[in-house]
C-alpha cells in the first residue's frame, strides 16, 4: 500500500475550521443527554465499583514479593513511606473517614488508645506512646515489647518514581531501603592498601568529628582502630571491625558523605551516612515542630493496611457524587456474604447502603480480577442473574447510557473461570497474537522505523495486527428509553495496530 501526503488537505480543513470558529465565537455548553431523550429525562451514567477483598489487602506493606514484603520489619524500608507505599507520611493529613452524607466523619483516633482497625473497633486498641510495633496486620493484637511510635524520614536522592526499582537488588534505592534499621544514621570507612597512614581530619557537613589526628600505622586494622578512637564529637561514636570503621551520627548526618583528610599511602574510602532519620512521634516531631500524634493515630486506625487505605480513600473520592449518577458495588470474594449492591440512583438511601457495604468489607482468599471484570461485563449485558448471592437487576435504562467500572485492587490476578456474554469460557484473548499483545514468557525485538513529522496516511506493514477489542454485540429494542440513539448496546470495533 502506498502512502500519499495529505498535508495540503489538512491545512485547508484547518483554515476552514478557523473561519467557521471566528464567525461563531460564542461559548457553547454541550449536553450530556442524547438529543432523542433530552426532552424527557437525563441519562444517568452507571458507575460500578468492584472491590478487591483478597487476603493481601490486609497487609501493611506495599509492594510485595510473593507473600512477603520486599523489605522486612528489620529494614529501614518497612517503616518509611519512601520504600513502603502504605506507611505513614508526615506530609499527608490523615482525616477520619467521611460518612455517607458527605458532611459528618468518623471519630478521630486516640494516640494512647488507637483502634487496631477503625472500621472494626471491637478488635481493640493500642497505646501508641508505648506499644507500637510493625507487622500488626497479622493478628490485630498488640504483642509485648512495644516501643513509642516511630517512622523513618528519607533524606536521600532516590525520590523519582523511575529510581524506585523494587526488584533489582543492585539499585541504590533497593540497597538503601534494605539496610538494617538503626536508631541513628551510620556511615563506614574502609581502609585498604599499604604504607604508614594517619587520618588528620574527618568532617561531616563541614564540622570536624575527630578530637585530633589518629596515630599512624602500617596495619589496616590498626589504622581503623586508631581512627575510631579519635571520633569523639558530640552525637558521634565509632567502632572498628577489621579494616572497617562504622560511624554512628545524629539524625542531621543522614545522607551526608564524610570528608576524610589523611597522610600516607593507604586508601580510606567513606560511604555516605544512611539516608534515613528516625522520628519518634511526639508533640513536637511533626513538620515545623508541630504535634503529629493525632495524625499518626488516624493513619494507624484508618489507613495502615491496604484495605483500610482503600476504604478511606474511596469514601472521600465518592463523596461528591450525587443523584446525577447511578452507583453500585461488589467485592470479588464475597467475604461476609451478600456483597453486591445493584446500580441505582445515588440518592441518600443508595449512598447509605453503598458506604455501609464499602466500610464493612472484610478480607480473605485470592484475587480473581479477570473473573470479577467478566462478571461486571455480563451484568451490563443483562446476562447475569445473581452475583454474590444477590439478584442482579438490568442496569441499562437507555441505549445510549454510559457505563463505567472502577476496579480497586492491590495488583496481580489469580486465574479463574471467566465467561463472555454468551456464556462461553473466555481464554487468553490475545494468545495467538505476537508481543506486545501476547502474554507469554518470551520477548520479541521489533525494529523501529523513524518517520517525519509531516502528517500522512498511515501505512499498513507486514507487522500490522488486527484485533477485535469487543468480540460480541447485543441488539436491543431501538426505542428502549424513548430514544433511537443506537440499535446496539455494544459496538464491535476493529482497529489496526501499527508498531
Amino acid at each position: 500500500m502506498k502512502t500519499k501526503p495529505i498535508t495540503a488537505k489538512i491545512a485547508t480543513a484547518v483554515i476552514g475550521l478557523s473561519l467557521a470558529a471566528s464567525a461563531v465565537a460564542g461559548l457553547t455548553d454541550l449536553s450530556t443527554s442524547p438529543l432523542v431523550t433530552s426532552s424527557s429525562s437525563s441519562v444517568l451514567p452507571n458507575i460500578f465499583l468492584m472491590m478487591d477483598d483478597s487476603g493481601s489487602m490486609n497487609w501493611d506493606y506495599m509492594p510485595d514479593v510473593g507473600n512477603n514484603p520486599v523489605f522486612g520489619t528489620s529494614k529501614y524500608g518497612y517503616a518509611s513511606n519512601q520504600c513502603n507505599g502504605v506507611f505513614y507520611n508526615p506530609a499527608i493529613k490523615y482525616l477520619p473517614p467521611i460518612t455517607y452524607d458527605g458532611v459528618t466523619s468518623y471519630s478521630n483516633a486516640s494516640f494512647t488508645g488507637a483502634w487496631m482497625d477503625g472500621y472494626k473497633t471491637s478488635l481493640g486498641t493500642l497505646n501508641l506512646s508505648t506499644g507500637f510495633t510493625l507487622g500488626l496486620y497479622q493478628s490485630y493484637s498488640a504483642p509485648g515489647g512495644g516501643v513509642p511510635a516511630y517512622y523513618y524520614n528519607y533524606l536521600g536522592t532516590q525520590t523519582a518514581d523511575s529510581q524506585k526499582n523494587y526488584y533489582k537488588s543492585t539499585t541504590t534505592f533497593y540497597k538503601e531501603c534494605n539496610t538494617t534499621a538503626a536508631d541513628n544514621p551510620t556511615a563506614t570507612l574502609t581502609v585498604s592498601g599499604s604504607g604508614s597512614t594517619s587520618v588528620t581530619s574527618i568532617t561531616v557537613n563541614g564540622v570536624s568529628i575527630m578530637s585530633g589526628a589518629s596515630t599512624a600505622n602500617t596495619s589496616t586494622s590498626t589504622v581503623a582502630a586508631n581512627i575510631a578512637a579519635k571520633i569523639t564529637a558530640a552525637g558521634y561514636s565509632a567502632t572498628a571491625s577489621g579494616s572497617t570503621v562504622t560511624i554512628t551520627g545524629p539524625a542531621s548526618a543522614a545522607a551526608i558523605l564524610p570528608v576524610v583528610t589523611q597522610t600516607g599511602g593507604m586508601s580510606i574510602a567513606p560511604s555516605a551516612f544512611t539516608p534515613f532519620a528516625k522520628v519518634v512521634v511526639s508533640a513536637t516531631s511533626g513538620p515545623g515542630g508541630t504535634d503529629e500524634r493525632q495524625n499518626f493515630a488516624n493513619w494507624f486506625s484508618y489507613y495502615r493496611t491496604r484495605i483500610n487505605m482503600m476504604k478511606s480513600g474511596t469514601g472521600f473520592a465518592f463523596r461528591s457524587l450525587d443523584n446525577h449518577y447511578r452507583v453500585g458495588f461488589a467485592t470479588m470474594n464475597n467475604n461476609g456474604g451478600s456483597k453486591f449492591l445493584n446500580l441505582a440512583t445515588f440518592d441518600a438511601t443508595q449512598k447509605q447502603n453503598w458506604y455501609t457495604m464499602l466500610y464493612s468489607t472484610s478480607v480473605n482468599n485470592s484475587t480473581p480480577l479477570l473473573k470479577a471484570l467478566s462478571n461486571v461485563g455480563r451484568m451490563y449485558g443483562n446476562k447475569l442473574t445473581t452475583l454474590n448471592g444477590v439478584a442482579v437487576s438490568d442496569p441499562m435504562q437507555y441505549s445510549c447510557q454510559q457505563n463505567f467500572t472502577i476496579l480497586s485492587t492491590d495488583g496481580f490476578w489469580n486465574d479463574a473461570t471467566n465467561y463472555d456474554l454468551n456464556g462461553n469460557k473466555v481464554n487468553n484473548q490475545d494468545g495467538d497474537q505476537p508481543r506486545p499483545y501476547n502474554d507469554g514468557a518470551t520477548s520479541t525485538v521489533t525494529e523501529a522505523t523513524p518517520t517525519s513529522s509531516t502528517v500522512r496516511n498511515q501505512t499498513d506493514t507486514p507487522k500490522t495486527v488486527t484485533i477485535k477489542w469487543s468480540r460480541d454485540s447485543i441488539t436491543t429494542d431501538a426505542t428502549k428509553g424513548g430514544g433511537t440513539c443506537t440499535n446496539k448496546k455494544y459496538r464491535v470495533t476493529t482497529q489496526n495496530q501499527f508498531y
